[in-house]
């Protein structure tokens, strides 16, 4: 599988999900990041089916995003099976490491402008 696509205008950090105030335990999604969200899977529906891709994948894949003032590049390459699959998510572990050094190598965790990440069995 490859594809790519492009998401128009401002990219949008994911927010923090608020306390529900009708009930205490649960936590909702903000507004403005469940607008981005469903546009993002809107656009990568379409990209996929657009390739002629009508099922999403089992496989490891890689994902390179391009990210502008403007918008985001989006691409995905399938990999091999070499990859690792398994939990946690890539992008939990990459926001505990960069957490934990906010304020010791860099100010805010904000000035990470570029990742490289590889999970592998």
């Amino acid at each position: 599988m490859d594809l790519s696509y492009k998401i128009d205008g401002p990219p949008v950090g994911k927010q923090r999900a608020a306390d529900n105030s009708r009930a205490p335990t649960k936590r909702s999604t903000p507004e403005k990041t469940r607008v981005y969200e469903d546009k993002v899977a809107k656009l990568a529906l379409a990209a996929r089916q657009e390739a002629g891709i009508y099922s999403p994948t089992d496989k490891p894949v890689c994902v390179r995003l391009d990210i502008t003032p403007t918008g985001i590049w989006v691409e995905i390459h399938e990999l091999p099976d070499s990859f690792s699959i398994e939990k946690p998510d890539i992008d939990n572990i990459e926001k505990v490491i960069f957490d934990g050094m906010k304020g010791v190598i860099y100010k805010d965790d904000c000035q990470v402008a570029m990742v490289v990440a590889k999970k592998v069995r």
